[in-house]
């Protein structure tokens, strides 16, 4: 399952995943796993801190659309 609101978010300001894997320090190829829902299925602390600097949100932000993509994700069995 998608995390579409990573999608959104990027959309919002007009990036590409390579300019969102650039601002936080990873591959295209490994940012793009991660908004597919195949890569940090429990996002770790550290990706939600450059995720939140990159987009300029609260940290609690993505924490909360985070819990529920996971929330979503368990109920498709993903």
């Amino acid at each position: 399952m998608k995390r579409q609101y990573l999608i959104d978010m990027r959309a919002q300001r007009n990036e590409s995943q390579q300019d969102v894997a650039d601002g936080i320090g990873v591959s295209r190829q490994y940012y793009s796993l991660i908004e597919d829902g195949s890569r940090q299925k429990r996002m770790d602390i550290s990706l939600a801190a450059m995720l939140a600097a990159h987009f300029k949100s609260p940290i609690a932000s993505i924490v909360q659309r985070e819990q529920e993509w996971n929330a979503a994700a368990s109920l498709e069995g993903g």
